[in-house]
């Protein structure tokens, strides 16, 4: 009995000792759930924009996958550039940034993220349950911004933009991203007057210099131009797509036309072009100009054939020509004019496809006279080439 009354006695005193006598912890609060901030912000100049590129965030801060983001919250926060120190003055130092950037800065945006759509179940008709629902696409998780300066109250300063996510389940915002400051330049307004024409071997692109900064400052920042292109598809009911474009050019040209021998006819495509502020990247590029539509068709016809020669004999005269490089050539149409005829008259019921013909529709001691014309895929024909006349003889030459 007093083995049993002591051992009670010490473990009582244990419970009241210290916390590394068996005693567990205060019981922890559960993790809260709040997205991952943003870590990829990214920020250019395009003209009078400022361009903010960035990846969403796909997960919690605890590890756990982030399914959808609801808003993603655009702040800026401009940082006046000290005052210009008089001559023999020390240049003043900015001062350092105090304080939250929620209270520094002002929130631009609030983007709303479309959510996505229930994903569908799917029944067998064998099977009394419902098939497991089929889960939609995940979108991919890059975004973007626009901000446009005033052109009267952009210079001497920096700006510095951070952003939040907020997820769709909880509603909780994350942390703010770092801080990317950015200082503008005074970039070249957009290149105007774009026009196009479409030639045989080329569709010509031509527009006009600016003469001013996107500020109204002169001059213009411009050490070339770049030329942007999208397309759509062959039927001419097609709309231009709003996809991407694609940069023709490797490096800015100088001049104010661009021939593009990258086409195809009857494809639709659109050109824009940016006034480039450098050589090399990043090109400091202008705004995007006015775009110019062009649905090219093929009215151009090939080149006539050349080098035409003829073989006589007893009943036959064979017609030899160079080939021609037109790429959409069909074929070739053969002409033959007798003596004292006024017009040609066209021998081949279609194009023929080798740069040779031989016509044994001739009578002895007949003069005939021939010309070869090109014929394209679109039916389009070349003038006649030069003639070549013969005589078919009835005996030996």
């Amino acid at each position: 009995m007093k083995r049993k009354a002591r051992f009670t006695a010490a473990a009582l005193a244990c419970l009241l000792a210290a916390p590394g006598c068996g005693k567990k912890g205060g019981i922890q609060a559960p993790l809260t759930l709040v997205p991952q901030k943003v870590e990829t912000l990214k920020v250019s100049q395009r003209g009078g924009l400022i361009l903010l590129e960035w990846t969403n965030p796909t997960a919690y801060i605890d590890g756990r996958a982030l399914d959808e983001i609801s808003e993603i919250e655009i702040w800026l926060e401009e940082r006046p550039d000290p005052a210009v120190p008089g001559p023999g003055a020390k240049p003043q130092v900015p001062p350092p940034t105090k304080g939250d950037f929620a209270a520094r800065a002002k929130r631009l945006a609030v983007l709303e993220v479309a959510p996505k759509p229930a994903p569908k179940s799917v029944r067998n008709p064998k099977d009394k349950k419902p098939a497991a629902a089929s889960a939609a696409p995940k979108p991919p998780p890059n975004a973007a911004y626009t901000y446009r300066l005033n052109p009267a109250q952009w210079a001497r300063r920096t700006f510095a933009f951070a952003l939040r996510v907020r997820d769709t389940k909880k509603k909780r915002l994350s942390d703010f991203s770092s801080e990317v400051a950015f200082k503008p330049k005074a970039l070249a307004a957009p290149p105007t007057e774009i026009r196009a024409k479409a030639f045989a071997d080329r569709i010509e692109v031509r527009w006009t210099a600016p003469s001013k900064n996107f500020d109204g400052s002169a001059p213009a920042l411009v050490k070339g131009y770049n030329i942007y292109r999208s397309e759509a598809a062959a039927s001419p009911d097609a709309t231009l797509p709003a996809g991407r474009p694609r940069r023709l050019n490797t490096a800015p040209i100088a001049d104010v036309v661009h021939a593009d021998k990258e086409f195809s006819f009857g494809l639709a495509y659109r050109y824009f072009v940016r006034a480039a502020g450098a050589a090399a990247e990043p090109f400091l590029e202008s705004e995007d100009s006015d775009a110019v539509e062009i649905r090219p068709q093929d009215i151009f016809p090939p080149a006539a054939p050349d080098a035409l020669s003829a073989v006589v004999g007893p009943d036959f005269v064979t017609l030899i020509w160079d080939a021609a490089a037109d790429k959409d050539l069909a074929g070739y149409n053969v002409w033959r004019k007798a003596a004292g005829a006024a017009n040609y008259v066209r021998l081949t019921a279609a194009p023929v496809p080798e740069p040779t013909y031989t016509d044994r529709a001739v009578e002895k001691s007949g003069t005939y006279e021939y010309a070869i014309t090109s014929v394209d895929r679109t039916g389009n024909e070349s003038p006649k080439s030069a003639s070549v006349s013969v005589m078919v003889r009835t005996g030996p030459r």
